[in-house]
This record gives structure tokens, sequence and C-alpha cells, in this order.
């Protein structure tokens, strides 16, 4: 997982969910992207309002982490997944986790438990290409079930939500059924 990426995610995590006022926050959570990720105006505020749309549907009247996880597990990919899993981790624990026990064992999805996510570069000694980062997500869903998804992305896939997404939401279906 990628600290700068991780950083940006607990401040637009921060910013949604604490303040719950966009307007104010915007701007200054695409500066955190560009200063951290080193995007174009125009990429920063392409990331910034993709995640921020999926919070948005994420959350409603559920509990934030739980819904964020439910929704995650379906629109978004495996490192984003692991970042807010982990940032709403204790929370979730603390404040409803018989609630999501309870719900896991009608609709078995990712909650978030058990996760990790390992990350390596594959990059040959001099080489000028870009490094090709290798994910596997290690994972249990909520009965149980244990499963390993690996994919490898670059750069540019890291700021795609296509390519990975699909590759993830088909191994969760298969897990599913």
């Amino acid at each position: 997982m990628d600290g700068a990426l991780y950083g940006v995610l607990v401040e637009i995590g921060n910013a949604f969910f604490l303040s719950n006022d966009w307007g104010e926050k915007s701007e200054e959570i695409i500066c955190v992207v560009q200063e951290k990720l080193l995007l174009e105006y125009d990429d920063a505020h392409a990331l910034v309002y993709g995640l921020r749309q999926r919070l948005v549907r994420a959350s409603s009247e559920e509990w934030p982490s739980d819904a964020i996880t439910r929704k995650c597990s379906k629109d978004m990919k495996a490192e984003h997944v692991e970042a807010l899993a982990k940032y709403w981790g204790k929370e979730r624990d603390r404040l409803c986790r018989a609630f999501v026990e309870k719900t896991c064992v009608v609709t078995p999805r990712y909650c978030g438990v058990g996760w990790r996510v390992d990350v390596a570069t594959k990059q040959q000694p001099g080489s000028q290409e870009e490094a090709t980062a290798i994910v596997q997500l290690k994972a249990k869903n909520c009965k149980g079930v244990r499963s390993d998804i690996r994919f490898e992305m670059n750069k540019a896939s890291l700021l795609s939500f296509n390519s990975e997404l699909d590759k993830l939401n088909q191994s969760l279906e298969e897990l599913k059924s």
C-alpha cells in the first residue's frame, strides 16, 4: 500500500466523515493529492471526485465503516479498499461489531477483518521503465472463507478504477458463488 495514497485517503475520510462539508474541503484535499501524488490539477480533481462519489454513495443511513467496506468491495480497487478498511477498522470494531457480524451472516461479503495487502515492486536494475507493483490481497470473508487475489499495476492503473476493479469483482463473485 503506497503511503502517499493512504495519506490521501485519510484526508478524504476525515473531510467527509468529520466535517461532512465538501464545499470547504475540496480544494484542500486536491492540494494534498497533488502534493503527495504529483498530479496535474485535472487529474487530482478527477481522483478526488471519483473517491468522493464512492464515499457519498457508500454513506447514508448505515454505519460509515460498514457502508464503506461493503461499497468498496463492489466499486473500488483493492488498495483503496484496504486503506479504508484499515482506517475504519478500529472504529467499526468499537461502534458496530455486532451489527457487522449479524449482517454478514445474511449477506456474505468482505468486511475488512483479516485483510492484508502485500505490495512489492518489480523493476530491472538500471531500467528506466516504471516499476510494476505486485499487489496480493489476502482476505477472509465474513463466513470465514479465505481468498487470495493477486494482480499487477503501474502508476496509470493505480489511478484507474477499471481493469483491476474487474479482476477484484470477478474474484469476489467467485468467492460468493
